[in-house]
């Protein structure tokens, strides 16, 4: 592949830094209300690459694709932009239901057990989010002071679902449902696929469905 025909994703969105603190919640503008005594600094952390949990910005990735194939292979652009006609309906298909989802919800926001690599995605929808794992770095632990504030958290507003992204061992999830009653849910990042997934035909539009269904769920007043 030429150099010039090669794209870089991340050139296409506005870049998010990766979260790097302990229990937190994050408003949508990126106003920080950090609890527990967690210190912080706000110098600017690495920046997180999971841009396509925001449909919008698959949309305008999609587009990016659609433009270079049109430049390299012009004959093809009838075809290219039918394509991407319809990727592009049901991205927005997308992305209006995870609107209406949250405008609907009882509560505004979410409980992450597990890795946070949904910056894109909460920032999108205005969505709050506790999180007790510093971004997607498998190195990361969580004090056993935040995870029992999250516990608490969890308790003390009857929060009926937490969730985990795919290929989680589920580990600080299962101690969190079973210490406050609530139930966990996925939350697919489209990140990894298992082998099951990829047979069937898994796709984007598809699995980010499911989350819309699922925080659905998470954000409805049980």
């Amino acid at each position: 592949i030429k150099p010039e025909n090669t794209l870089r994703m991340m050139d296409f969105v506005d870049l998010r830094e990766e979260v790097t603190s302990g229990i937190i919640q994050v408003a949508g503008d990126h106003d920080h209300d950090h609890d527990h005594d967690h210190d912080h600094d706000d110098d600017h952390g690495p920046v997180d690459e999971h841009i396509w949990t925001s449909p919008v910005n698959a949309i305008a990735m999609s587009a990016a694709i659609k433009n270079k194939l049109v430049e390299i292979d012009g004959a093809g652009k009838e075809v290219y932009e039918e394509n991407f006609n319809k990727l592009q309906a049901g991205l927005n298909e997308v992305h209006e239901r995870f609107i209406s989802v949250v405008a609907a919800g009882a509560r505004d926001y979410i409980v992450v057990a597990d890795r946070f690599p949904l910056i894109y995605f909460t920032s999108e929808y205005d969505l709050n989010y506790y999180a007790a794992y510093e971004a997607c770095a498998a190195q990361s632990e969580p004090t056993p002071m935040t995870v029992s504030a999250l516990i608490d958290l969890v308790r003390e507003n009857n929060v009926p679902y937490i969730f985990t992204i795919e290929f989680s061992n589920e580990r600080l999830a299962n101690q969190i449902a079973a210490e406050s009653g609530a139930e966990k849910l996925l939350f697919h990042t489209v990140h990894n696929l298992t082998q099951t997934e990829i047979d069937r035909g898994a796709s984007y539009i598809g699995l980010m469905q499911q989350n819309a269904e699922n925080l659905e769920k998470a954000l409805a007043d049980e």
